[in-house]
């Protein structure tokens, strides 16, 4: 990541975000927090997350070219209330007119807490790379970024992706199967020899975290009252184990993980008037390299290296959310694979 500094003129900044988009771009500001330490960090960052351009350990930032025109958040641990730019304050909820010069999605899960608005900034600032001067992520959260932000980021239109629960355990085909070399086999009468499949680790199978997010509920807009997703009204889902190649057998690789799993609907969701919001959970999984196996008489054949995704034992490293904002919920029942995980076991 790369810190720029912003050079503007401040008149020019208040006309503009009072006024709308027009002729504006956008600015990306981000507040992560640490519910168990209530530690809290605020980065502003162009529209694509690729340069940061001020970051705090506070709810502020008021340093630099934002010292006449401030950011500040007034909100509580799940993320509601209000994103202040300058003098003028703005609920940290959708801009459903598509006219406001500041519009916010946010998330919440029972650890931590993410809002990411978009503010509408005038398109004549000039930006400058310059060294660093503000707090790194990793003073101010006591495990760097957190996974909501984690999520955010690897996210992107296009990336939501219907897996199909794999439970097929039938005979392997033979495509792209190859013969190890053998000593010829002779046939020497008797019963016929028994044919095994199996699928088996790939070394140590490279081991990584690929959890996939699947919305447990349908949409909720709150209207002019505030409303909630209660526990009754989400939907449990299975989630099977996963692979990109036709498999002999699931295995588990060594791995705490299951062939397939409940993802439950213990987790209920509240939304604050003209609030559109939806249940998730990010159910954690294990990715690791396998390979197919084929015994016939002495003869062994085996297949190109795959990957086997299964969802890991007690959900250990994933979790319920609630999710606010149109670019952020889908439809029940949608699902992603989030393949930037961590690499190691569950």
């Amino acid at each position: 990541m790369k810190l720029l500094t912003l050079l503007t003129a401040p008149i020019a900044v208040a006309s503009v975000i009072l006024q709308g988009r027009q002729d504006a771009q956008e600015l990306q500001v981000i507040r992560q927090f640490h519910k168990p330490t209530s530690k809290t960090c605020v980065t502003i960052w162009d529209s694509s997350l690729s340069y940061i351009y001020a970051s705090t350990c506070s709810d502020s930032v008021e340093s630099g070219s934002f010292r006449a025109f401030p950011f500040a958040f007034s909100v509580d641990e799940n993320g509601r209330g209000n994103i202040t730019v300058g003098v003028q304050s703005y609920p940290v909820a959708d801009d459903t007119t598509n006219t406001q010069p500041v519009t916010c999605g946010r998330m919440h899960s029972d650890t931590e807490s993410l809002i990411t608005c978009t503010v509408f900034w005038p398109r004549s600032t000039t930006l400058r790379q310059a060294p660093s001067s503000g707090p790194d992520v990793a003073s101010c959260l006591p495990n760097g970024d957190t996974e909501l932000f984690h999520m955010v980021t690897n996210l992107k239109k296009g990336d939501f992706m219907q897996l199909a629960n794999i439970a097929d355990e039938s005979n392997i085909t033979e495509s792209n199967m190859s013969e190890a070399p053998q000593p010829p086999v002779v046939d020497v009468g008797g019963p016929p020899c028994p044919i095994y499949h199996l699928t088996r680790l790939l070394d140590n199978g490279n081991p990584h975290q690929n959890p996939l997010h699947i919305q447990l509920s349908d949409v909720m807009e709150c209207g002019q009252r505030s409303c909630g997703i209660e526990r009754f009204e989400s939907v449990s889902f299975t989630i099977g184990f996963s692979a990109s190649a036709t498999i002999a057998q699931w295995i588990s690789g060594g791995f705490a993980v299951e062939k397939s799993i409940q993802t439950g609907n213990a987790y209920s969701c509240d939304g604050d008037p003209g609030d559109v919001f939806a249940v998730w959970r990010r159910q954690a999984q294990t990715a690791y390299t396998v390979r197919n196996f084929k015994m016939d008489c002495g003869r062994t054949s085996y297949g190109n290296p795959f990957v086997m995704w299964s969802p890991n034992s007690n959900n250990r490293g994933g979790a319920y959310y609630c999710v606010y904002g149109r670019k952020y919920v889908r439809a029940l029942g949608d699902r992603w694979l989030d393949l930037k995980g961590r690499a190691g076991g569950p």
